[in-house]
């Protein structure tokens, strides 16, 4: 299970920056971060499945990290997510995450919301395309502002009802988080740190399960990135 904060990483020398040779802590390679890395833009949709599987197999052999896959929303249909799940898992990941978005995914923005035939499905497309490699699939519901907050409190107990085991939530406010920490299923929830909405400071605070700083870790990349380019000029 996964607990505490788990790094956001983009390459490999990221992650042997964060890791010493005893470290082995779960790493996220974001889907996001690997597309800001490659082709310099904030937009995750913008990857395809043979682009990511194939960055992430380049990273997993240079690093060794147990790491978390950003299953996106399938890179398509069902049946893609089928196959993203078998391909990633094959690559040696450890966990694969996928979202509620439809295909292609938006990073700044979501694209919208799955209606829950569409993500149960995409679940168990999931679930099925990751039984021979023992990759373990995590849920992330991004689209409070389209279902409301009694909307994702239904989307998570049917994930855990289908055998998800925990549940990434993303784009809330502080109040909105607020309400959902005190409902019942907040064991089972880490919180994905998406936006500006919430900082660090107030996620730890009420104490998910897990956090995964992708907006922190995108501002401090491009903190360094204009430095490097100063130090250049």
């Amino acid at each position: 299970m996964l607990k505490g904060v788990i790094p956001a990483v983009d390459s490999a020398g990221l992650i042997k920056s964060i890791r010493d040779t005893a470290d082995e802590r779960v790493m996220f390679l974001s889907g996001r971060l690997a597309t800001q890395h490659l082709f310099g833009a904030d937009n995750e949709g913008l990857i395809s499945l043979s682009e990511y599987a194939q960055y992430f197999r380049d990273v997993q052999i240079a690093t060794d990290a147990p790491l978390i896959a950003d299953g996106q929303s399938g890179f398509g249909n069902p049946l893609s997510m089928w196959n993203a799940a078998e391909e990633i898992g094959r690559s040696g990941a450890k966990y694969l995450l996928i979202n509620d978005q439809p295909w292609p995914s938006h990073s700044a923005v979501p694209a919208g919301a799955d209606d829950l035939p569409t993500l149960l499905g995409k679940i168990k497309a999931a679930q099925d395309g990751s039984e021979d490699s023992g990759m373990e699939v995590i849920v992330k519901l991004e689209g409070v502002q389209t279902y409301g907050l009694g909307g994702l409190i239904k989307r998570i107990k049917l994930a855990v009802k289908a055998g998800i085991h925990q549940v990434a939530v993303s784009r809330l406010n502080p109040e909105q988080l607020d309400q959902l920490a005190a409902d019942e299923v907040f064991s089972k929830i880490g919180i994905m740190q998406d936006d500006d909405q919430l900082t660090l400071a107030k996620i730890k605070s009420v104490h998910p399960a897990f956090i995964i700083p992708v907006n922190e870790t995108l501002k401090e990349l491009e903190t360094y990135r204009k430095h490097i380019i100063a130090v250049e000029q």
